[in-house]
């Protein structure tokens, strides 16, 4: 039900208001920054602070937050169970109004749905909040359910993982993982550990041999229980009766360590080999290949920790999440012509309703949708795991891992994607993008778009790019529109030069390595990239005319982040029409334009120094005077 009606009561007029805020006892810090964050904006929309209270006083109205036992005088056990880890219920109770999840993420993302109904306040970014300024709200009554559509959004990209604070706000997880932090607080704000919606039980990704069952060796380097894994020592044997009661075992451990989690991933090992033993070559005969054999594992592995959690932890609910990647990309299927349709190899291999199938697309052309011929063979896999398992998670990719500054021209897939992912059982979508730090490439609009759509995928995403870039860029947005709109059509140009070429369509992949001509004159001529700078730097311009200056260096930041896609592809592809002079110039103006911005990487990359962005400027530096040669 979502039922949010204007009264002829007043909420707040003339800076003072007859509510307050009701907190309940033992309270979590994500409940106290809900507070804050409540208190805090309703002062800056209309200069009254709300006071926040522990204890009743009579004739005071209050909303209450996460206040359960009143919600239950009015909702079922079964609707609040329905909310799932992130939806909420604002419900007006005789004079008050209780704002509740069923978890504490929830009630927090229950107050920004409020703050939005009551007050017109929309979130664009985590330090991009629009607050419209009122002497007087009138009171509305409430009787709303919000449920996501995704119940568990992952945005990997800085902007949202970097700060817990920011990755809130938007309404999305910032998980306690090996992503980088900010090394200050951001300004004004409370960076705090304890507001992080943490889920994962310190097991994610490929964890076979990492995390869970390790290769132990004996004094002399060699392996103690070799027949526990494949000849190369770098994957499980999914056969081996002793391997898999030590991994029960130290699984058992682990998430004794963290019962509260909501996910531990029991992942392949990062490579394409698998064993090939007798017993695995036996197995994989009788479930359909190596991901069979996989599979079985897995299900074995769930259904005897779901006996052990029943008995020690009975209140727990986690999820085992098995691996769709590499050599196990493929379900274990078959096709069945009596049904037309595909089913699983055995019974032996339907998961158990304690386990998930995370499934990452890797090989998925991002500039099309799931639905494009190109992409038939991604959005099948996606079909035939939901015939192996109920529950998917989804590990999607939103960025070139090797170059953050070339804008990925995927964000008119991402409606459709998502609609298509929640229509075969995606429970948990995460996206990954420049994890690693801020860059071009319109990464704030793609969180933007995705913390909305991964909520709501009902929505217009045209208006959500228009309403994003207007108040995001301000001065700047009409020039932002217009470099945006020239990216598109160039995309679209390319789209109808590589059907005439006999390519079928302009396609992309997440690493530019993986598309030889994808940063050339091809793509990115020397007249398109002109036309580019010249709009940008009107926007550069704009900016300069704000008079704040703290907005004025905001918004030409946000700008400048843009142009440096710009200034990049001009460096890496147009340097032979410069002189030595004017080609140290552009890359020490480049480097500057980084600084200022705060980016200092460069890509994905893992090896020391070679993902920042003074190694590039130094590998350019060492290509003249080859360039010009």
């Amino acid at each position: 039900m979502k039922i949010c009606k204007e009264t002829s009561e007043i909420f707040i007029e003339k800076k003072q208001s007859s509510f307050g805020i009701l907190l309940q006892s033992n309270l979590s810090e994500v409940i106290k920054f809900a507070a804050e964050e409540m208190k805090n904006i309703l002062f800056k929309a209309t200069g009254c602070l709300l006071e926040a209270a522990g204890n009743e006083s009579s004739g005071k109205n209050y909303i209450r937050l996460n206040d359960i036992k009143t919600l239950k005088k009015n909702v079922t056990d079964e609707e609040i169970n329905n909310l799932g880890s992130s939806g909420y219920i604002i419900k007006s109770y005789k004079n008050d109004i209780v704002i509740c999840g069923k978890t504490d993420h929830g009630t927090l993302y229950g107050v920004y749905g409020f703050l939005k109904m009551i007050a017109g306040v929309e979130i664009y970014a985590g330090d991009e909040i629009k607050i419209p300024e009122s002497d007087s709200l009138k009171l509305k009554y409430f009787d709303y359910t919000e449920i996501p559509d995704i119940e568990t959004r992952h945005v990997g990209f800085y902007e949202a993982v970097s700060n817990p604070v920011y990755s809130n706000r938007l309404r999305v997880i910032c998980d306690d993982m090996s992503f980088t932090k900010k090394s200050e607080p951001i300004e004004g704000e409370v960076f705090k550990g304890e507001i992080v919606h943490r889920i994962w039980g310190g097991l994610w990704a490929h964890t076979m041999l990492t995390g869970i069952l390790p290769i132990e060796k004996d004094k002399d380097g060699n392996a103690v229980h070799k027949n526990w894994y494949n000849e190369k020592l770098n994957q499980l044997c999914f056969t081996d009766k002793d391997a898999k009661a030590a991994f029960i075992s130290n699984l058992k451990n682990i998430i004794s360590k963290h019962s509260d989690a909501e996910y531990f991933m029991l992942g392949i090992m990062d490579n394409n080999d698998y064993c090939t033993c007798e017993n695995c070559k036996k197995s994989d005969e009788k479930y359909g290949g190596p991901s069979g054999t996989y599979i079985k594992f897995i299900a074995d592995v769930a259904n005897e920790i779901k006996k052990w959690q029943i008995e020690n932890y009975p209140s727990s609910n986690f999820t085992l999440v098995a691996f769709a990647y590499n050599w196990v990309k493929k379900a274990p299927v078959r096709f069945n012509a009596d049904v037309n349709d595909s089913e699983p190899y055995s019974s032996d291999l339907i998961l158990p309703d304690n386990t998930a199938v995370m499934i990452a697309p890797l090989d998925a052309c991002a500039f099309h949708d799931i639905n494009a011929p190109c992409n038939k063979m991604v959005k099948d896999r996606f079909i035939e795991w939901s015939k192996i398992c109920k529950k998917i998670i989804v590990w999607d990719y939103h960025v070139y891992f090797d170059n953050y500054f070339i804008y990925m021209p995927s964000i008119r897939a991402y409606k459709t994607n998502i609609d298509f992912y929640k229509k075969y059982g995606a429970k948990y979508i995460y996206n990954e993008g420049a994890l690693y730090g801020d860059s071009s490439g319109f990464h704030a609009l793609k969180v933007y778009l995705l913390s909305n759509l991964l909520w709501n995928c009902g929505q217009d995403e045209n208006k959500l790019i228009e309403d994003f870039i207007n108040n995001y860029y301000k001065v700047g947005a009409v020039f932002i529109k217009k470099y945006l709109l020239l990216l598109e059509n160039n995309f679209k140009r390319l789209e109808k030069l590589y059907d005439k070429s006999g390519k079928k369509g302009y396609h992309t992949a997440f690493n530019t390595s993986w598309q030889p001509d994808v940063l050339y004159e091809k793509h990115y001529s020397l007249k398109f990239l002109n036309k580019c700078k010249k709009i940008l730097l009107k926007a550069v311009e704009a900016a300069e005319s704000v008079s704040d200056s703290d907005e004025k260096n905001k918004i030409s930041v946000r700008i400048k982040k843009e142009l440096l896609s710009v200034e990049y592809l001009l460096i890496e592809n147009y340097s032979e029409y410069d002189s030595q002079n004017e080609y140290r110039l552009k890359i020490e103006n480049f480097k500057r334009m980084c600084g200022d911005c705060g980016i200092i990487r460069f890509n994905h990359g893992s090896e020391t120094g070679k993902h920042n962005v003074d190694n590039k400027t130094f590998e350019w530096i060492c290509r003249w005077p080859a360039v010009n040669e």
